[in-house]
């Protein structure tokens, strides 16, 4: 079995899926502001995910205006795009659409999830403020905690 990661590609078919409703399993990544851990945790899973009945989507319980300066800068250095990265508000629509939340470590209110839906929480740093160091750290452990969830999403082959 090969370890290593596929290469990234844009996420393109896994999000016309999504659009389309034709996603088999909707990975939501739910944080505060919806500007860094979150969007990193779904840009980077539908960058290296590579079956296209799975999507990754993110939403906050407060979302912030912007994408984290830093989070979009890094991301962009590692190939992946940002251009369809924006904070979105969780609403009903996106979390009925959910087959399984994570959240990322902001102490954010789960009430509204239902239980079985939830699926643990990450327990990264908030990238807001660090230095880019601090970033590429915490994208680092959000790879390495991703990881096992890109191998699911993967199927049978």
């Amino acid at each position: 079995m090969n370890s290593a990661l596929p290469p990234p590609h844009n996420g393109a078919m896994t999000q016309e899926n999504y659009k389309t409703g034709r996603a088999e399993k909707t990975v939501l990544f739910l944080c505060g502001h919806n500007a860094g851990r979150s969007l990193m945790a779904e840009a980077w899973f539908n960058a290296r995910n590579r079956n296209p009945g799975v999507v990754a989507l993110s939403a906050g319980t407060d979302p912030a205006g912007e994408v984290n300066p830093q989070v979009r800068a890094l991301l962009e250095a590692e190939g992946i795009s940002t251009a369809r990265l924006r904070p979105k508000a969780l609403d009903a629509s996106l979390l009925g659409r959910a087959d399984e939340v994570y959240t990322m470590g902001c102490n954010v209110s789960t009430t509204d999830v239902p239980c079985d839906k939830l699926r643990g929480d990450l327990g990264l740093d908030d990238p807001h403020g660090q230095d880019e160091d601090a970033v590429r750290r915490i994208f680092e452990q959000l790879k390495q905690k991703l990881a096992p969830l890109i191998g699911d999403a993967k199927g049978s082959e």
